[in-house]
């Protein structure tokens, strides 16, 4: 009797140690819609956003004042951010002043309105930028050295866009059934509205009665991350071969994250072994 009561327990703790290590979350193949409205500034240059805009690009005051920026925000920020502009305040006469205008525009780069236009004095080095609460604005961030009489010698213009506060994506792969010795094409396409932020890793899960088991606990990835524009993809082979896998249904969780928005999501792609 002892020894059906000592099976029984051991029974029990092997059947509660493997529910512990079965998920039954369920994760999408895809978040969202293709067609969104975003803004990819990788493909503005800045001969085509002076030639839309009221600003007249000099090289010999872009180069004047750009050399002494230190930082600046530019291209995609967080809705709502308090940025910074640093400069280095030495270089500048201390009768000169730094004027700072954020300026609303549409997505063909007319002005829509302007949010700020603040003139500083060169005693400091930070000089705040205050980004809207808005999603999905794109704004020029105009930059001006002024001399005593008011002359602008300095000049340098930042496109910055402020994407909506969400993901749409797809993971997917073209071949659901597959041979444990091969590899399984993964394809990661973003539909926007912002980059898609991810690593190589991922987790590998065997389903079973009790839910989805992890395979691959402990696997070392390589430390590199992609990012990839609204409309781009990123094809990734996962090597099935060295987990030796038995026959069944799998599926691989990969993370994604928004730039600049704080938004993280996890998408799925399930497989069958034979």
């Amino acid at each position: 009797m002892k020894k059906m009561i000592l099976i029984l327990i051991l029974a029990i703790i092997m059947f509660t140690v493997y529910i512990s290590g079965a998920s039954s979350v369920h994760y999408p193949s895809h978040i969202g819609k293709k067609g969104n409205d975003g803004f990819v500034l990788l493909n503005v240059s800045k001969e085509a956003m002076y030639d839309h805009t009221e600003y007249v690009y000099n090289q010999v005051k872009y180069n004047r004042l750009a050399t002494i920026i230190r930082e600046t925000p530019e291209g995609n920020v967080s809705p709502g951010e308090n940025a910074s502009i640093i400069i280095l305040e030495k270089f500048i006469p201390k009768d000169y002043s730094i004027n700072v205008q954020l300026v609303e525009r549409d997505k063909g780069w007319k002005k829509v309105k302007e949010v700020s236009n603040e003139r500083y004095s060169p005693d400091d080095s930070f000089y705040p930028v205050e980004v809207p609460k808005k999603e999905g604005v794109l704004y020029t961030l105009n930059i001006e050295l002024i001399t005593p009489r008011g002359e602008t010698i300095g000049q340098t213009v930042y496109p910055l866009y402020a994407p909506k506060r969400e993901i749409n994506a797809k993971l997917s792969t073209n071949q659901h059934t597959v041979d444990s010795t091969e590899s399984l094409p993964l394809l990661i396409e973003n539909w926007g509205p912002t980059p898609l932020i991810f690593g190589e890793e991922y987790e590998l899960q065997k389903k079973s009665f009790l839910g989805w088991k992890d395979i691959n606990n402990g696997q070392a990835f390589t430390s590199i991350g992609y990012e990839i524009d609204e409309n781009e993809d990123y094809k990734q082979e996962i090597n099935l071969e060295a987990f030796r896998l038995s026959k069944g249904k799998y599926r691989v969780v990969k993370e994604f994250s928004a730039s600049h928005i704080g938004i993280q999501k996890k998408l799925a792609v399930e497989f069958e072994v034979e």
